[in-house]
């Protein structure tokens, strides 16, 4: 245990770190520079995902092919670098205050061979003189409820004039009542650590989650009567310390109602438009029945979405806004709003589930004679709903029936939109490999990221894409061996990062080749189409191009 029992007697004062003195208007509001942010994808960043929101929610989306993208808040730019990457007919910008974050994703982007998109270390109020074109997408996720209410403003300020008309924003934020009987947490870490100078975030982080276990495992009264307490402290000892530095150690961290946030965003000539994961915009898949009645009786959406946060209690936001109205009912399958979107798998065919589906609060019914159709159909390559439309095997259906059916299969984690098909598959004698970018994501996952999948750039999917690292290593293996061989040719690759291949539990004791022969053995043609179909293998010819 981290805590010591002489450190009892330190008086539990609630005392917040002194405001930093910096230029930056961020960082005089104390938002954390002395430790880098954690590494990770955040799916919900993803362009072609926010323009498939808005035309859920009725409104006309932002273009999913040629568009430009800003990213506030990028950290070390993850997935800023896969999204430039899955999109490369795009142009993207990341802004971070951080210059360790900047310089991490530079030489991520610069090792990738991408080439659509640049990073600036400032603030967004530096920012907003720097010389940049208008965005049809503006995002910020972990930022919004981290800063104070001036440097939001300066955020609004910079959405107002940067979104281009019909223009989406993303933006995360902590959200209230969820966080309510929880914020008691961060000051208990903030008094406790203020006491110890010297230290950095990660390590007041440390500390300060060794004191919260001392007090939940003496009884202190807080933890005895909020148990939700003591489940988020079990949440945060399993988290990197980074991510407690950051969520937790800023000077500023304001939980915010969802009216709060839609008014301020109104200040940016921003409306309401849908939420991220999708089944955040069906009501009756997050709210518990009986309150769906009262729901129907809210005066507008955004009393809708205030009443959902009552309801289910909401800690935590992602939401989109768009500057323009809505041309459609919410979730009405207009086919007009879709015509760009193409839609693909988010599972291979053969693990689809068509009959019953959890999602939310319920169980979705896919058991309709027209889904295995589409996910046969799909199974071969992302698909419009005109090109379904003209198939035999739909003959009968409407665009609008094709389109219930693939929001349906969206919203159980089925299928996913695509910015567009698969070209032809090249056949079995085409030597597939990974784009530059992606080749150069796998030698850094796999040295960096003990996580058992990679997300790898899809450009038919327009974001990331699953996949198990052994299979990676197979797929790379088998388009590079030449005369060494597949097997030899991984185990050189691995020793060259100083690398070993770990094994699954199944395989627990097995030699490093054998991982290896079984991973390529696993490799069948049934594979490779998969994986070229949701766009992570390409022609050799073409992945060396990157």
């Amino acid at each position: 245990m981290l805590y010591r029992a002489a450190c009892i007697l330190v008086p539990f004062q609630p005392i917040a770190p002194p405001v930093p003195t910096e230029s930056h208007p961020m960082q005089t509001q104390g938002y954390i520079t002395d430790v880098a942010y954690t590494d990770h994808y955040y799916a919900q960043l993803a362009p072609v995902l926010l323009a498939y929101v808005a035309a859920l929610n009725g409104f006309v989306p932002p273009p999913i092919r040629d568009f430009d993208y800003c990213e506030i808040g990028c950290g070390n730019g993850l997935s800023l670098n896969l999204h430039a990457a899955a999109n490369p007919q795009a142009r993207f910008v990341g802004i971070d205050l951080n210059p360790e974050h900047i310089a991490n994703a530079r030489a991520v982007a610069e090792d990738g061979g991408l080439r659509n998109l640049r990073y600036f270390a400032l603030d967004v109020a530096t920012a907003e003189h720097q010389s940049l074109p208008a965005f049809d997408y503006i995002t910020l996720h972990g930022v919004y409820s981290w800063v104070s209410e001036a440097v939001r403003a300066q955020i609004v300020q910079f959405l107002r004039n940067r979104l281009k008309p019909g223009g989406a924003v993303m933006v995360s934020y902590n959200v209230l009542p969820g966080w309510a009987g929880l914020a008691p947490l961060r000051e208990m870490l903030l008094s406790y650590t203020a006491g110890m100078p010297g230290m950095n975030s990660v390590e007041r982080a440390r500390h300060g989650l060794g004191y919260l276990q001392f007090m939940a495992e003496k009884g202190a009264a807080y933890f005895v009567q909020n148990p939700s307490a003591g489940e988020q402290l079990k949440d945060l000892q399993k988290q990197d310390l980074r991510y407690v530095a950051h969520e937790f150690f800023n000077y500023h961290w304001n939980p915010l109602y969802f009216s709060q946030v839609a008014r301020e965003m109104m200040a940016a000539e921003l409306m309401f438009c849908g939420s991220i994961p999708i089944e955040q915009n069906y009501a009756e898949l997050t709210v518990p029945q009986p309150l769906h009645e009262m729901l129907k009786t809210a005066p507008s959406r955004n009393a809708v979405e205030s009443n959902k946060d009552f309801a289910c209690n909401t800690r935590f936001r992602n939401d989109v806004y768009v500057r323009g109205a809505p041309s459609a009912a919410p979730q009405a399958p207009d086919p007009a709003l879709f015509r760009d979107f193409a839609f693909g798998l988010a599972t291979p065919v053969e693990a689809l589930k068509l009959l019953q589906v959890s999602v939310g609060l319920v169980t979705m019914d896919l058991s309709g004679a027209i889904f295995p159709v589409i996910a046969q159909v799909l199974g071969d390559r992302a698909q419009t709903v005109a090109q379904l439309q003209s198939l035999p095997e739909l003959a009968g259906a409407t665009a609008e029936q094709i389109l219930g059916a693939l929001q349906k299969l969206v919203v159980a984690q089925q299928a996913t939109p695509f910015v567009c098909g698969a070209d032809p598959y090249p056949g079995a004698a085409a030597r597939l490999g990974f784009s530059r970018y992606n080749e150069a994501a796998l030698g850094r996952l796999m040295t960096v990221d003990a996580a058992p999948q990679a997300h790898l750039a899809s450009r038919y999917a327009g974001t990331a894409v699953r996949m198990g690292k052994h299979e990676a290593l197979a797929c790379l293996a088998l388009s590079h061996s030449g005369s060494a061989g597949p097997v030899a040719w991984a185990q050189q690759w691995l020793r060259a990062r100083n690398m070993i291949l770990l094994p699954t539990e199944a395989q627990a004791g097995a030699p490093e080749t054998a991982l290896i022969q079984q991973a390529i053995d696993a490799i069948g043609e049934r594979e490779r189409r998969l994986f070229f179909t949701m766009g992570v293998l390409e022609p050799a010819g073409d992945a060396a191009s990157g």
